[in-house]
């Protein structure tokens, strides 16, 4: 949980890419929280500034526009608001505060600062990070291939991310779901499914006591390991209420060739996928797998703890309304894998300059 103690000033932080949702959610904590107060950073029209508004029942307290023309939008976010929700914590005027980050946003950063470095919020604590979702549009936020642009969503100039990508992330790192409107059955199914293990979804949002919020669900390691870019053990395969769910596991590296040729069939479809995998070519380099609906990340995320722990492990999760690519995925997965006569090669063949992993990976001079 978080490393505050239950004194300090309890924090909800909001995150989603619906407006209306964020806005029920906000409106609704406003009126259960004790003495609320909310903080709302939003994207300018133009994208290149952050609006941060402070208002509670009696109003707007406080308006301020940041130049984003130069910054890290991720560190202006966090670099905003940690600060301010320290400040309103430490005026004693409020017992509990809401952060709406803008639409699209991570908590990641901001809540493991705070939890790396507690000293940040000063007397707040974050007790939980909300993704607050739309039951009708969940469907489509969740597997649909349109770019955060497309949807007309505000977010900042050059933003080419895709709506499913971002929405399942933001899903993915909350302590609960709160569900504006109605969810379909299966729907309802792929949320749960999505959501770490312990996460409460919440579909009957505004009619939810949300000061059950106020102990401290923000459950910080328990989030790490479901996020982690190495799967945890206790996903499996599952078919339940029309969502599937595969995982690909192997000790074998990816051929850098073979897992080109099969990006459509692992990466292109109406799934989430997420995992981990090794090259011959950087064996100590712990590459990264991350994606959904067809838009995908490939990068890294540093070296492997031991040799012995290098694996490729993708987790890939769907509806069968959108068609069942299973066997498929496994096919592919396994083409995409190096045999072991090849790995038994991998001093003698895989020293090489060029991998063609280089847009994703980086230049090979940084593993020779």
């Amino acid at each position: 949980m978080s490393g505050q103690g239950n004194s300090a000033t309890p924090t909800v932080v909001i995150t989603g890419v619906e407006q209306s949702a964020a806005d029920t959610t906000a409106m609704s904590l406003l009126f259960d929280l004790p003495k609320p107060v909310v903080v709302t950073h939003s994207f300018g029209a133009d994208g290149t500034s952050l609006v941060r508004t402070v208002s509670d029942v009696t109003g707007l307290l406080d308006r301020t526009t940041i130049d984003l023309e130069h910054a890290c939008v991720p560190c202006a976010i966090r670099e905003d608001v940690l600060p301010t929700i320290a400040g309103l914590a430490s005026s004693g005027h409020w017992s509990s505060i809401i952060a709406r980050l803008p639409i699209g946003a991570e908590a990641t950063q901001l809540c493991r600062v705070a939890s790396y470095e507690p000293n940040t919020l000063g007397g707040a604590r974050i007790a939980a990070v909300v993704n607050a979702i739309d039951g009708c549009d969940a469907v489509r936020h969740l597997t649909g291939p349109e770019l955060l642009v497309e949807r007309e969503l505000p977010t900042f100039e050059g933003d080419v991310r895709g709506t499913a990508e971002v929405a399942t992330t933001l899903l993915e790192y909350a302590d609960v779901i709160a569900v504006d409107g109605e969810l379909m059955p299966e729907c309802s199914t792929l949320v749960r499914t999505l959501a770490r293990p312990g996460a409460q979804v919440v579909e009957n949002w505004s009619q939810w006591d949300a000061t059950a919020l106020l102990p401290g669900v923000h459950d910080v390691e328990a989030i790490e390991k479901w996020v982690a870019e190495t799967p945890p053990a206790q996903i499996g395969d599952s078919c339940e209420d029309g969502v599937w769910r595969v995982r690909l596991r192997s000790e074998r590296a990816v051929h850098p060739e073979r897992i080109q040729e099969n990006l459509p069939e692992l990466g292109g479809g109406a799934f989430r996928t997420r995992g981990c995998f090794w090259v011959p070519t950087r064996p100590e380099t712990l590459c990264v797998w991350d994606g959904a609906a067809g838009q995908l990340n490939i990068g890294t995320a540093g070296r492997w703890r031991r040799p012995a722990a290098r694996r490729t492990d993708f987790v890939v999760t769907g509806l069968l309304a959108h068609g069942d690519p299973r066997d498929e995925l496994r096919r592919a997965f396994e083409t995409a894998l190096c045999t072991p006569a090849e790995l038994d090669t991998l001093a003698a063949v895989w020293s090489t300059d060029e991998d063609g992993l280089e847009p994703w990976l980086g230049d090979m001079k940084e593993y020779h």
